[in-house]
């Protein structure tokens, strides 16, 4: 199926400040809308709005101002060089500025420029808490955020703050350098920005495109269309999409210098049919190791690199080539004319930007098929590559911060160090904090989607092992203490409840010493015992390899000599210990359901009070008043079991604590 696009012109006349114009505007000033923008109640900006025509900044804000209500409907045409000096602020229905033209507070607006031209000169477009608006036709130019003068941010356009269905078409944006020339963005998107669709437009000359969602809890932006727009010689973020899903088709690019679409923190792109042509790493996650999604077919790679490198602060570069393959299934649920990607670079020059007639393609030389399904749901992508809710992430015994797609960070660095040291499997190398600025240092694991866990393991650096005396485990988006404890704590692994989250922190409350951190590992579930050995519940558990014992104090004998399966020898605690205690503990999960302790021959019956405690949960499994007979309770998981003798009639030898999955019938 093969679809045309023609906008219709028409010729009127006004007088604005006592002076005649004649303007070929554009009547239909919606006809070809495509995308995101469609959806959500679709956008229409002004339509059937009264018809307003402006030469200046300050007309601009007073046709908005001057309406009945704050959502009455109009049309704004533009013609000339709208800048600074013709911009002052208006009050009515509206929240005007003299330094940006702010569409803020208000719905229901389209602003267009005529096909004399009309040129935002250094002076940006700002969007908040707004909807239903249409901007097209408009040369946005070197809007700067230092420097002379100053407007928006240093965005042509920025868009934040409850912003929803919003239509950027034939625009031309460009900003002559990047930040250490006092330009940011040509398109921001973030704090809730929603069902937008940027096309025919030319975006040039600027270090950074735009992005979507401006950091890690910035989540909620999402359902942005980019087509058939031409970007010229750009650095970076074509977009950078956090969290959100977005959807790219018939774009040129010719010129890219460090990396296009830049999907992370769990961020998905759909990019079908584009060309790429100069252009390094066009598709990948880069500057962040929380992996983003891509959805790819169809585009043209023409001399392309792709780098994979290790960027500032230590994260590393994620390019999705050199034969990039779908890391994600987008559904789009609308309906789009798909350009055959052979033709786009022709299609895109002879359409996109300012001066165009805010033409779209009208004959069929270029090959198009209609693609989308408008009878389906928002679909925000299914990952099919790396995404947390893959059989193996989330698998018994996975060290989830070693999954792709999982990152680290930190509220400070010392010198030389990496908060993704605390998850690199390396404990040689590690993460501490600057002291020196940081008071209450924090280091943490993320992901971009949620994760399950119940369990972590954190390793302090060897040599500096017990500098951290005291510590919570937090949900750092909610602030949920899941684990707090002392030194002696992050001897074993800590369990807490099932929780799925986005970042887990190591929070350090206290310390003698610099805390250093060389693991932060996190478990969905950690390896059981039952889970991973064949032997069966006969098997004695205190002999496992991996199994330790703690003592309250040692009298006689040692701790060790207690779990040795000799029964001639024993441990004894000191006559003083007035707490008198015996552990068993494990590094892994284990499941225990019985504990049977023998006191050294000659001297049985000295312990006459006792409880066993789970240490994970602090639950007592059972009570008793003599040793020596099996003691069977509800099976549980568990680091580590407690023996607490309560009674005594003289200094208690325990020759064997053995443990349990179960007794055999």
């Amino acid at each position: 199926m093969k679809k045309t696009f023609k906008t219709k012109l028409t010729l009127l006349s006004c007088t604005v400040g006592g002076l005649l114009f004649n303007y070929s505007v554009f009547a239909a000033q919606n006809d070809g809308l495509v995308g995101y923008a469609t959806l959500n109640g679709g956008t229409t900006g002004g339509e059937g709005g009264e018809v307003v025509y402006a030469t200046t900044g300050t007309q601009i804000n007073e046709a908005m101002c001057n309406r009945a209500a704050k959502d009455t409907p109009i049309i704004i045409y533009v013609t000339g060089t709208i800048n600074h000096d013709n911009t002052t602020k208006v009050t009515g229905n509206c929240n005007t500025t003299d330094s940006e033209i702010e569409i803020k507070g208000v719905s229901n607006i389209s602003i267009i420029g005529t096909e004399d031209g009309a040129i935002f000169d250094e002076i940006g477009i700002h969007l908040r808490d707004t909807s239903n608006i249409i901007i097209r036709n408009i040369h946005v130019r070197n809007v700067k955020k230092s420097g002379s003068p100053i407007s928006n941010g240093g965005d042509a356009i920025g868009m934040e703050s409850g912003v929803s269905n919003v239509w950027i078409d034939h625009m031309e944006l460009e900003a002559s350098g990047g930040e250490k020339d006092g330009y940011d963005s040509l398109i921001d998107m973030k704090a809730d920005t929603k069902f937008v669709t940027v096309s025919y437009s030319y975006l040039h000359d600027s270090d950074r495109g735009g992005l979507i969602g401006s950091g890690t809890s910035d989540t909620e932006n999402t359902y942005i269309t980019f087509h058939h727009n031409h970007y010229a010689n750009m650095n970076s973020r074509l977009p950078l999409l956090r969290f959100g899903t977005a959807h790219a088709f018939n774009n040129y690019y010719d010129g890219i210098t460090s990396s296009g679409m830049n999907p992370r923190l769990g961020g998905q792109i759909k990019a079908e049919n584009n060309h790429f042509k100069d252009a390094q790493n066009p598709i990948g996650t880069f500057y962040d190791d929380v992996m983003g999604y891509w959805d790819v077919s169809g585009n043209i790679f023409e001399n392309v690199t792709w780098v994979a490198s290790t960027q500032s602060g230590g994260s590393a570069s994620h390019p999705a080539g050199p034969d990039p393959v779908s890391t994600t299934i987008i559904n789009i649920p609308y309906l789009y004319e798909l350009h055959d990607a052979s033709c786009v670079a022709d299609v895109v020059l002879a359409h996109a930007g300012v001066g165009k007639n805010m033409s779209f393609p009208t004959d069929s030389s270029c090959g198009s098929t209609t693609a989308g399904d408008d009878t389906i749901d928002l679909d925000p992508g299914t990952p099919i590559d790396g995404g947390s809710s893959s059989e193996d992430s989330s698998s018994v015994g996975v060290n989830q911060s070693l999954i792709t797609g999982a990152g680290a960070d930190s509220t400070s660095k010392g010198s030389g160090a990496s908060s993704s040291n605390v998850k690199d499997d390396n404990i040689s190398t590690y993460w501490y904090p600057n002291l020196e600025t940081d008071t209450a240092p924090s280091v943490w694991v993320k992901w971009g989607s949620n994760v399950t866990l119940t369990a972590a393991i954190v390793k302090e650096a060897e040599g500096f092992e017990g500098n951290i005396t005291s510590w919570n485990l937090i949900n750092r988006k909610t602030g949920d203490v899941l684990a707090s404890g002392d030194a002696n704590a992050l001897l074993e692994p800590i369990v807490f409840e099932e929780v799925a989250l986005t970042q887990i922190a190591l929070v350090v409350t206290g310390f003698t010493g610099t805390p250093t951190v060389a693991e932060l590992q996190t478990y969905t579930t950690l390896e059981s015992d039952s889970d991973s050995s064949s032997g069966s519940d006969s098997d004695n558990l205190s002999l496992r390899s991996d199994a330790l014992v703690e003592v309250s104090t040692t009298g006689a004998g040692s701790a060790n000599d207690s779990i040795d399966e000799d029964y001639e020898t024993y441990w004894s605690p000191s006559s003083t210990d007035e707490n008198i205690s015996l552990s068993v503990k494990w590094s892994k999960l284990t499941t225990v359901g019985a504990i049977t302790v023998y006191e050294y021959l000659g001297k049985e019956g000295y312990v006459n009070g006792w409880e066993l405690v789970d240490n994970n949960t602090s639950a007592i499994l059972a009570t008793g008043t003599s040793l020596g007979e099996a003691i069977e309770f509800e099976p549980v998981q568990t680091c580590r079991i407690n023996l607490n003798i309560t009674s005594t009639t003289d200094t208690p030898a325990v020759a064997e604590f053995e443990s349990y999955a179960g007794l055999e019938e």
